[in-house]
């Protein structure tokens, strides 16, 4: 290729605080062009964005060293006269490489409504901002094993290593930039003054095309995990591992799942696919959580799509869950055959203008000739071919005092053409042919070469989907706050008693009412997307999730109160609440809120952008929701959010709990906690019983959440009815509470 083009330009922009943006928008896997947001500071630049073999897309940027960004998009780019385009978050906290960053979209299905995979998504604008500067000493990762050059098949355990002189370290795994889900073991040591962690995860390569990938790591330390009122901001440092470059090699590639879970009540069809290496002989079992197998079925040839109605073998009736699937294949000897890696469900249709005739177009600046389909691309000895972008919307832009709608091309000039790189085997299946004749089937994407052995067995999933979780097991709903930036300042909150010349208030934690108190950034994003992705593994899906100026005060007040009590009325069984609480010294009179002179227990809320700082009573609270769907279990993951002695007071001095009738359990904590350390995500394997952990009670999980701090002190707690103490996840919705309400805390700390 004689030249490359340069189809990305990037600008800064200021928004509020500094932050350095630049922006690429795609559309079904191409790139369209690029929007200039504004001029200001020096010049940042994508250097590619390209589609992967199974759309995904994957952007690279020139990148500063020790900052972290967030990634955001939008579906449109609209006017500056109609308000501009509507960015919400794609990936958030997402640290730098050093001087050139990548990441991979692959879509997300923790947010509410999800975001789609890009290869389902019509159009997709990026936008990438410095949403952090690291502030603490850069922590030390690697990837341990595998090591570099390996060539792997079937399941990949990957142990990763990181240490830090700071309090607390913690890692996540990519795979091509893509986010795993979180680790299935690990082993916190200390050794002098170095604080080290080992996580083991495991993938299933058969889950990605063969060929080159790449492993890389990345450690978050913090100088401390603030707790309670007035501590310091924490100090936060990441660091990324060394790449690690594997070559998957399998004869099953690519398998994947039209349905994470499925329900075949809901109309769902479940459509397992594969592509093979070989002409293969195969055979599917569907199995059950117990590894029963429900439902087999077998076939040949290089591809399997099969579409399960959800009935098992001779038409018995399966409940909704989730299944595991165990393909076997052997290679039988037989050719190539045509439905090799294209069908529906398999996401394996080719690159756009792969369909395309052999013709050709002139650059934009009119310095050369360039195929326009991969066979031109191939005749002409070339390993690419360019396709024509969609229109880009027009540009508002002010002239002479005067909003004036200009077409795009007259603001930027023509947009370059897109790159599309042949696959090198498509490459070689066109150079069979001298005639270059029609493609078919076998000439797709999807069968790469393999010398391994001629028969393979593999489980899935294990891959983070790319599909929403449809509901099965049940709905949670969760909200949090981060306090950023620098944190919140509040008074408490008045006692509701007369007083000259101001108003009286009451004393939290020992402190003068009229003391200014301090609440610290927390850093949530990475435990909720954990536990998210945790739940999903278990069949369940958010059903509503606010994130920091999101959640208001009125959100978390009764209805009487005028609020929304979103966690009690929007068809959650599981809520989870993360934030800053406090309790009272002193008596608290406020009646509108009922405190009725208890000593109340209170969480501050971040109010920003649409106000100041407010506090929540537990007496402002009603959990609990009716019918099977309603809020049964309620967690609340914030320090002192059920403090022995306060929930005393509240129970005989104000006569009330901050639940109803339909509540089964309210969980929380005992003491200063320092949340955000995989507690959480415990919390979910626990009660699912996910990696080789035995299913646990809600409560009873809660607890062993705790306890896996081993080296944080803390004291948990639960409360609620008497006969749902032994609640499981499943299968105790529909039970009425009944008996007396317990309170039971327990301490964690070994």
């Amino acid at each position: 290729m004689k030249k490359q083009f340069s189809f990305i330009r990037a600008a800064f922009s200021t928004c509020g605080r500094p932050q350095k943006q630049f922006l690429i928008s795609l559309a079904s896997g191409s790139i369209l062009g690029l929007s200039l947001i504004a001029h200001a500071h020096a010049q940042l630049q994508f250097t590619s964005a390209t589609a992967t073999e199974e759309g995904a897309i994957r952007l690279a940027w020139q990148s500063e060293s020790n900052v972290v960004y967030r990634i955001e998009y939008a579906d449109q780019l609209l006017d500056v006269s109609q308000g501009g385009p509507a960015w919400q978050t794609l990936y958030d906290d997402y640290a730098s490489h050093g001087s050139s960053t990548f990441w991979l979209d692959t879509g997300d299905y923790s947010q509410v409504p999800p975001i789609p995979h890009p290869s389902k998504a019509p159009r997709r604008f990026y936008r990438v901002v410095i949403e952090d500067q690291d502030t603490a000493p850069a922590p030390m990762i690697s990837i341990t094993c595998p090591t570099n050059g390996l060539v792997a098949s079937g399941d990949l355990l990957i142990t990763v290593l990181a240490g830090t002189d700071q309090a607390f370290v913690s890692t996540k795994l990519f795979v091509d930039g893509q986010e795993m889900l979180s680790s299935d073991s690990q082993t916190n040591y200390v050794d002098n003054s170095t604080n080290y962690v080992i996580d083991s995860y495991a993938i299933n390569t058969c889950e990605w095309p063969n060929g080159a990938h790449t492993l890389f790591a990345v450690a978050e330390c913090a100088s401390d995990i603030p707790e309670g009122m007035d501590a310091p901001n924490a100090a936060y440092a990441h660091a990324v591992s060394p790449y690690v470059a594997v070559t998957f090699s399998n004869l099953i590639t690519r398998y994947s799942w039209s349905e994470p879970f499925f329900d075949p009540d809901a109309g769902q069809t479940q459509r397992v696919s594969a592509v093979f290496a070989a002409n293969v002989n195969w055979t599917l079992q569907i199995q059950d959580v117990s590894s029963n197998t429900v439902r087999s079925a077998t076939g040949s040839g290089t591809s399997m799509h099969l579409d399960w109605d959800g009935n098992g073998n001779g038409g018995t009736i399966l409940p909704a869950g989730a299944y595991t699937y165990l393909l076997s294949a052997q290679t039988n000897g037989q050719p190539l055959s045509s439905d090799s890696g294209q069908g529906p469900g398999g996401d394996n249709s080719p690159p756009p203008g792969l369909e395309a005739a052999s013709s050709a177009m002139t650059d934009s600046s009119g310095e050369g000739s360039y195929p326009t389909s991969a066979r031109g691309a191939v005749a002409a000895g070339l390993g690419s071919y360019f396709v024509t972008p969609p229109p880009m919307p027009p540009i508002s832009l002010k002239v002479n005092g005067v909003w004036t709608v200009i077409p795009w091309e007259d603001v930027y000039g023509p947009q370059p053409l897109v790159e599309v790189p042949v696959p090198p085997r498509v490459q070689a299946k066109l150079l069979q042919s001298s005639a270059l004749g029609d493609f078919t089937p076998e000439d797709q994407p999807g069968v790469a070469g393999f010398g391994g052995p001629s028969a393979q067995a593999t489980r899935g999933p294990k891959r983070p989907p790319n599909k929403g979780v449809d509901r099965v097991a049940g709905r949670f709903g969760l909200a949090w706050q981060e306090y950023r930036p620098g944190g919140i300042s509040e008074k408490a909150p008045f006692n509701g008693l007369p007083g000259y010349p101001t108003f009286p208030r009451v004393q939290l934690q020992n402190t003068s009412g009229q003391t200014m108190h301090n609440f610290a950034e927390l850093r949530h994003i990475a435990a909720a997307k954990e536990f998210t992705d945790t739940m999903a593994r278990g069949a369940w899906q958010p059903a509503f999730t606010k994130r920091d100026g999101q959640l208001q005060a009125s959100d978390l007040r009764k209805a009487a109160l005028g609020g929304a009590n979103v966690f009690s009325t929007n068809g959650v069984s599981l809520g989870l609440l993360m934030l800053h609480g406090a309790y009272g010294t002193s008596s608290d009179y406020d009646q509108p809120s009922g405190a009725n002179g208890a000593e109340q227990i209170y969480f501050a809320i971040d109010g920003r952008p649409n106000g100041g700082p407010d506090w929540v009573r537990m007496s402002e609270m009603d959990f609990g929701g009716p019918g099977t769907n309603g809020l049964k279990w309620m967690a609340i993951s914030a320090c002192n959010s059920l403090r022995q002695a306060n929930w005393f007071s509240m129970q005989y001095e104000g006569g009330w709990e901050p639940f109803n009738g339909n509540l089964h359990l309210l969980l929380g904590t005992d003491s200063d906690v320092k949340g955000g350390l995989g507690e959480i995500t415990m919390w979910a394997k626990f009660m699912l019983g996910l990696d080789n952990n035995a299913a646990k009670s809600v409560m009873d999980a809660w607890f062993a959440s705790g306890r896996w701090l081993c080296n944080v002190g803390a004291r948990y707690a639960v409360a609620g009815w008497d006969d749902c103490q032994q609640d499981m996840l499943s299968g105790t919705n529909s039970v009425t509470p009944q008996g007396a309400i317990f309170y039971h805390s327990d301490q964690v700390k070994f």
